[in-house]
């Protein structure tokens, strides 16, 4: 009778887990079923992901090298005349067209070239030739030129972008303006502009011996330099700069640099680099003459710019150099 009652409840205890089992069951064999078309539904969208990121990839490879062929073969078309006469025996073209060539080739390749040469180049050969076409042709002319300098200025400014505030210093800025003056301006209207002008706007009179020379530092205080402006030459807008670089608090000059600066000095191709990784350059930014007639009655707007830290320009850096100079263990970011 024990044993009977025994056999009952296994029986019974059977039967109560016998739902709960099938459940499992259930949800397994639903499991085991779905996998298949799960599988195929995930194959099937990393397949079109991978095709879309290679379709993708694919265009923007075509297009780097229709664009990269489009270039050198304008390159190769716009140089061919500037350079010397053709294979076919013409001879270079005649300023105007050279002035063209040279504002075409400057537009587009500025970030690989050193274009200033070739401009004040193009710049002389309009000069030489007034004679032949005119002073007011060809001052529209070496105009048209300048103005193309400034564009691709304001294109490699740009470009450089901005670097984090700093405020390790009150005189230490990313940007300063310097307004140089010629010795005729009259002391009443600099004086006059002075009140007006920003505080970041350095003044600088030409052929004032007695002012003291403005003292600028960089962006992470770890140089200073003492700027002078000297032999300005109001008819092609150039003038001379000496820079003294010492440390910030200090007199004494480590190094001295001595450059001409022209409407043809570009960010790019025109700066200096210091051992510390640190890296300026100075161009033109405006011309002011209220009287075109006086020469010495003339303003120069000259700008500083110091370089967002390992920077280097495209000529000179693959497309990283904080992160080669770090593999590599050169430069400021790889100490």
């Amino acid at each position: 009778m024990a044993t009977r009652t025994r056999t009952s409840d296994e029986a019974t205890g059977g039967a109560r887990s016998s739902p709960l089992a099938s459940r499992i069951q259930f949800v397994l064999d639903a499991l085991v079923k779905l996998t298949v078309p799960l599988s195929a539904i995930l194959a099937a969208y990393l397949a079109s992901t991978f095709t879309a990121r290679s379709s993708l990839q694919s265009l923007i490879s075509q297009r780097e090298q229709s664009d990269t062929n489009l270039r050198a073969t304008m390159f190769g078309q716009l140089v061919g005349p500037i350079v010397g006469p053709a294979r076919d025996g013409t001879q270079l073209p005649d300023p105007l067209q050279y002035a063209l060539l040279v504002k075409l080739l400057a537009l587009n390749f500025h970030e690989h070239f050193e274009f200033g040469p070739l401009m004040q180049s193009a710049t002389d050969r309009l000069a030489s030739a007034g004679a032949t076409l005119g002073p007011e042709t060809i001052e529209a002319a070496r105009q048209d030129l300048r103005s193309v300098a400034h564009r691709i200025i304001d294109r490699q400014i740009s470009s450089l972008g901005e670097d984090p505030a700093q405020s390790c210093g009150p005189n230490a800025s990313a940007d300063v303006t310097f307004w140089v003056f010629a010795s005729g301006y009259p002391e009443a209207d600099v004086n006059e502009m002075r009140k007006g002008a920003d505080k970041s706007v350095v003044f600088y009179r030409l052929g004032q011996p007695s002012d003291s020379l403005p003292v600028v530092t960089a962006p992470n205080c770890k140089d200073a330099l003492t700027v002078s402006f000297s032999q300005p030459n109001w008819d092609v807008d150039s003038i001379d700069l000496q820079v003294f670089r010492n440390q910030p608090g200090s007199t004494v000059a480590r190094d001295s640099y001595d450059f001409q600066l022209t409407p043809f000095s570009f960010p790019f191709s025109d700066n200096t680099l210091f051992d510390d990784g640190n890296r300026f350059a100075f161009y033109q930014k405006q011309i002011q003459r209220p009287d075109a007639k006086v020469k010495d009655v003339a303003m120069m707007v000259i700008k500083l710019k110091w370089f967002p830290q390992y920077f280097y320009p495209p000529s000179e850096r693959p497309s990283n150099g904080k992160e080669v100079q770090q593999r590599l263990q050169l430069g400021p970011a790889g100490l």
